[in-house]
């Protein structure tokens, strides 16, 4: 780390801070969108696929 953060300009605490902040914003982004799947779309001559899979 201490090559790294000389090579950029930087001094190792101000690289490690960066990677901190950085990985508790990313942790914060991170999260799961709920789905309801249902059943099998069927297809209907004319009509196409009729009742999508999946609902967000």
């Amino acid at each position: 780390m201490r090559a790294v953060s000389r090579r950029h300009g930087l001094t190792p605490p101000q690289l490690f801070a960066w990677r901190r902040t950085y990985r508790a914003e990313a942790e914060k982004a991170a999260s799961f969108v709920p789905v309801v799947v249902t059943a099998e779309p069927e297809y209907r001559p004319g009509q196409g696929l009729v009742g999508c899979g999946v609902r967000l």
